[in-house]
C-alpha cells in the first residue's frame, strides 16, 4: 500500500514538474527582486530563476512597497533564455546595460514615454525581436543596445524626439550626423548612407548577414568599433578620403569581404579591423597611416600582398599573424619595434629587410616563417626576444649590418633562433658561428 502511494506521489510530482516547466506563465511583483535607490526601487531581477523556466513574462510594477520603480538594472534579466515578453511600466525612467541581453525569445517590449535612457547592450543578442518603438522621452542610447538582433526589421522613432530620428527604418542621431543602428532584417543586398553622416556608431551594421554592398558618403569622418562586425555577405569597401580612422573589430570575420579601398587621411587602423576577413587578399596602405593595430589582418588567409605606408611608426601585436598567402612586405624607415608575433605563422614570406629604424623584435615576431631564406637585421637593434625566429628553417645565415662588437651588445633571449637552422652571422667586419 505504501509503495502504491508513494508511486502516486511521484507521478504527481512529475506532471507538476512538466506543468511548471512547459506552461508560459507570468512572473509579477511577487516573483521580482529589487533594490532601493534614490528616488525609488530599481529590479534586479526575479526570485524564480528565470533562467531554467519556459515560455514565461515579465511584468514589472509601477510601485513597489509604496514608492515608484523608476529603473531596471544592469543584468536584470541578462540570459533569460525563455523570456517572451515583459511590460515596462510608465515609472521606469532608465534600462540599465545589459538588462536583456541574451533573451533570444524575447519577441516584444514596450519602452514606454517616461525612459529616458537605455544602456550599453540592453538588448544584445535578443534575436527574437522583430521592431523597436524609441518614444519621445529617450535622449540617450549607449553603444551596442540593439546588436546581434537579427530579426529587427524596423525602428520607429516618435517624431518629437529631440536626440534620434528614424529614416526608412535605421536609426539616426536627430541631426543625422550618425548612423546608430541599421535594421538587419531587410531584403536589401546593397545600402546607400546618407550624405549627412560623419559617424558610424559602433555596432551600427552588426551582423547584417543581407548586405552586399555598402557606399559610405563622402561626408564620413569615422567608423565605429565593431561597426561592421560579422557581415558575412559584405564584399567589398571604399572608404572614403575624409575618414581618419577604424575602429577596433570594425569589419571582423566579414568572411566575403574581398575588396578594400582605404581614404588618404586614414591615420589608424583599429585592433582586428579586418581580422578573419578570409577573402582579402591585397591592400593598400595610404601614406597618412601612422598606427596599424593589433591583429588588424590576423587570419586573412588569402592575404598575399599588402603596399604598406611608408610613414607608419607602430605595427601592433599579431598584425598579420597568421596570413598565409602574404609573400613579401617593405617595412618602412619610421618603424621602432617588430611587436610580439606580428608575422607568426605567414609561411610565404621568401625575404625579411628589418629597416635600420628598428630598436627591437618582439617574441615570435617571425615564427613558423619557414620560407624566409634571405635576413637582414640593422645595427639599430638592441634586443631580440624569445622565439623571435622560431622555425625559419630556411635561413642559413643572417645578415647583420653592423659590426661583431655591435652583435655581442645585442640582448638575446634563449631561443630566439631555435630551429632556424641558422650558421653564422656576417657582420661587417667579420663572421661567427651561431653552433
Amino acid at each position: 500500500m505504501k509503495k502504491t502511494i508513494s508511486l502516486l506521489a511521484l507521478t504527481i510530482l512529475v506532471f507538476a514538474c512538466i506543468s511548471l516547466f512547459s506552461s508560459c506563465f507570468s512572473i509579477r511583483s511577487g516573483g521580482l527582486l529589487f533594490t532601493k535607490i534614490d528616488g525609488g526601487y530599481q529590479v534586479t531581477g526575479t526570485s524564480l530563476s528565470g533562467r531554467f523556466y519556459r515560455n514565461f513574462t515579465v511584468t514589472i510594477p509601477e510601485r513597489f512597497n509604496g514608492q515608484p520603480v523608476i529603473a531596471i538594472s544592469n543584468l536584470a534579466f541578462a540570459g533569460y533564455t525563455s523570456l517572451l515578453e515583459v511590460e515596462i511600466p510608465d515609472s521606469v525612467t532608465q534600462i540599465g546595460d545589459h538588462a536583456f541581453s541574451g533573451c533570444i525569445l524575447l519577441q516584444a517590449v514596450n519602452i514606454p514615454d517616461s525612459v529616458e535612457s537605455i544602456g550599453e547592450g540592453a538588448f544584445a543578442g535578443c534575436r527574437a525581436l522583430t521592431s523597436i518603438d524609441i518614444p519621445k522621452s529617450v535622449t540617450s542610447i549607449e553603444e551596442n543596445a540593439f546588436s546581434s538582433c537579427p530579426k529587427i526589421a524596423g525602428f520607429y522613432v516618435d517624431e518629437a524626439n529631440p536626440s534620434y530620428k528614424s529614416i526608412k527604418g535605421n536609426l539616426y542621431s536627430k541631426d543625422g550626423s550618425s548612423l546608430v543602428q541599421y535594421a538587419p532584417n531587410r531584403s536589401n543586398t546593397y545600402f546607400d548612407i546618407p550624405d549627412t553622416v560623419t559617424r558610424i556608431e559602433n555596432y551600427a551594421f552588426n551582423n547584417c548577414d543581407y548586405l552586399e554592398s555598402v557606399t559610405l558618403p563622402d561626408s564620413l569622418v569615422s567608423i565605429g568599433g565593431s561597426a561592421f562586425y560579422d557581415c558575412d555577405s559584405l564584399t567589398g569597401i571604399d572608404i572614403p578620403d575624409a575618414v581618419t580612422g577604424i575602429g577596433n573589430l570594425a569589419f571582423f570575420s566579414c568572411d566575403s569581404l574581398a575588396e578594400v579601398t582605404l581614404g588618404n587621411s586614414l591615420a589608424g587602423i583599429g585592433n582586428s579591423a579586418f581580422e578573419k576577413c578570409k577573402a582579402l587578399t591585397e591592400i593598400v596602405l595610404p601614406d597618412s597611416l601612422r598606427v596599424i593595430g593589433s591583429s588588424a589582418f590576423n587570419d586573412c588567409i588569402k592575404l598575399e600582398r599588402v603596399d604598406m605606408s611608408s610613414s607608419v611608426k607602430i605595427i601592433g601585436e599579431s598584425a598579420f599573424y597568421d596570413c598565409a598567402s602574404l609573400q613579401s612586405i617593405t617595412l618602412p624607415s619610421t618603424l621602432t619595434a617588430i611587436e610580439k608575433s606580428t608575422f607568426d605563422g605567414c609561411y610565404k614570406l621568401t625575404e625579411m629587410i628589418i629597416p635600420d629604424s628598428v630598436t627591437s623584435i618582439g617574441s615570435s615576431a617571425f615564427s613558423g616563417c619557414y620560407s624566409i631564406s634571405s635576413l637582414t637585421i640593422p645595427s639599430s637593434v638592441k634586443s631580440i626576444s624569445a622565439w623571435a625566429f622560431y622555425n625559419c628553417s630556411s635561413i642559413s645565415e643572417i645578415n647583420f649590418s653592423g659590426r661583431l662588437e655591435e652583435w655581442y651588445d645585442i640582448e638575446k633571449e634563449e631561443g630566439w633562433n631555435y630551429r632556424s637552422r641558422a650558421q653564422r652571422v656576417v657582420c661587417t667586419n667579420g663572421a661567427l658561428s651561431l653552433d
